[in-house]
């Protein structure tokens, strides 16, 4: 006798799938090189420095968006930021920078950042 598969028994088994493989995404760490990148959170602090092709230079625009899954994240929107954040100042000290400063509010859990190199 075989057993039949109802579409109720496929959707359950692709929810547990899903939650398995939600489980195994591992949380982002800060490299060394990341550490070394300072995020300024407001950037008008630093506006002129940032415009003095002599102090600062402009290298890399990134887009980054958060990992992992939002409908089983608990306390989603902390944990996509600072997901968010580690990965940009990984991303930007592999450009070779030092600075970051955000450019855009979150759309569509992406977030995009300016990476300087700064004297």
């Amino acid at each position: 006798m075989t057993a039949k598969t109802t579409p109720v028994a496929l959707i359950v088994l692709f929810a547990a799938a899903a939650l398995l493989l939600a489980g195994c995404v591992k949380e982002v760490k800060l490299t060394a090189g990341g550490e070394k990148v300072e995020f300024v959170e407001n950037p008008e602090f630093i506006r002129d420095k940032l415009k003095d092709s002599e102090q600062c230079k402009l290298v890399v625009t990134l887009k980054v968006t958060a990992q992992g899954s939002p409908e089983i994240m608990g306390d989603k929107l902390a944990k996509e930021a600072k997901d968010r954040l580690i990965r940009a100042r990984n991303m930007a000290a592999k450009e070779g920078t030092n600075v970051l400063i955000a450019v855009s509010e979150v759309e569509d859990r992406t977030r995009s950042f300016e990476a300087y190199k700064c004297k």
